[in-house]
């Protein structure tokens, strides 16, 4: 009978120690279930529509032909003319940044139809532009102008205007905090259909800045510094995790 009590009793004990055991581990799983829902994350957002202040046209002037001599000689001759070109536009020369002449040959070969090779050498001579300028207005008048170059015998090599906005750091600041009202909104707006509300920041984290030309839809994971366009976009993103109370 003692014996038989004995076993009763331990098997009570120990069903009583499983059960004290397993309500710890309930109650302790429905705390971190409850502790990892107490917050929510969300990314917010803010643009601002900038006008460039910075412009850069970048040409050079090529000369080709069949001596190095008579290339350099052109091209001697060539570049005080777009000097005196963009003296008559108005271009001070400290917006100018002017390269080395750069001059050399190129060969190439061709073939006959008996298979015959034939080497032939042509000579070039180069010199570069770069007039970087707060004046956009003027800047891009002078780069239409540039036919006139052309009607002086002198052929350059043009590329695309470049814009830039330089006052991005006094804009940062501004932009980052109206993103991180926009998280705020936008977690409010999700926590408030499930009757909840929005506690203090747990969390944030700043996201790469966009500039892109006004108007696009562009994105990038490391960010975008377009210099195409006059007209931009600047576009802060914010990740933020807030507390729900």
């Amino acid at each position: 009978m003692d014996k038989k009590f004995h076993q009763v009793f331990w098997a009570s004990a120990l069903l009583a120690v499983a059960l004290v055991v397993m309500a710890i581990i309930v109650v302790n799983g429905f705390v971190q279930v409850r502790g990892a829902q107490d917050t929510i994350s969300v990314t917010g957002s803010a643009k601002e529509p900038v006008e460039s202040d910075i412009s850069v046209w970048s040409f050079s002037v090529n000369i080709r032909g069949n001596s190095l001599q008579a290339v350099y000689s052109d091209l001697r001759t060539a570049i005080p003319k777009v000097d005196a070109f963009l003296a008559t536009q108005g271009i001070p020369a400290e917006e100018i940044i002017t390269s080395a002449i750069n001059a050399g040959s190129n060969i190439y070969f061709d073939e006959d139809q008996q298979g015959r090779r034939t080497q032939h050498v042509t000579y070039f001579a180069n010199y570069s532009y770069r007039i970087t300028s707060a004046d956009v207005d003027r800047l891009e008048r002078v780069s239409r102008n540039a036919g006139n170059l052309i009607a002086q015998g002198v052929a350059i090599d043009s590329v695309s205007l470049e814009y830039m906005y330089t006052k991005l750091a006094d804009l940062r600041n501004s932009l980052l905090e109206r993103a991180t009202e926009d998280a705020k909104k936008r977690a409010e707006a999700i926590a408030s259909s499930s009757g909840a509300k929005i506690g203090a920041v747990k969390s944030a984290r700043m996201g790469v800045f966009q500039i892109t030309p006004r108007y696009s839809t562009m994105v990038d994971d490391y960010g975008i510094n377009d210099t195409s366009s006059r007209l931009k976009d600047v576009t802060a993103v914010v990740g933020a995790e807030f507390r729900l109370k």
